[in-house]
């Protein structure tokens, strides 16, 4: 399961027209924290929109955000605990 908590956004120009987020995700299965950059940016001429994400390593993160990524780290691994514990309760049928 990946588990997400938004570390930063950017946006500039008229609503929507360049959005950026920056997001601590963690990967339950296998223990994985990364950063994803996700982005939408529409050109003045509105004719091509531009978006996509990119998957950076944590640890080396110094980008929008980085400060958050103690807490974030902390509060992904609070609920991923409470998923599991959640989850083991549930009767088998």
């Amino acid at each position: 399961m990946i588990l997400f908590e938004q570390l930063a956004s950017r946006i500039k120009g008229p609503p929507a027209e360049n959005e950026d987020w920056w997001h601590l995700c963690y990967n339950s299965d296998t223990n994985e924290f990364y950063v994803e950059h996700e982005w939408s940016h529409v050109p003045i001429d509105g004719l091509q929109l531009k978006s996509g994400t990119e998957k950076h390593d944590a640890n080396a993160w110094a980008g929008p955000g980085a400060e958050h990524i103690p807490h974030a780290r902390n509060m992904l691994l609070d609920r991923a605990n409470a998923y599991r514990a959640q989850a083991q309760k549930r009767p088998v049928a």
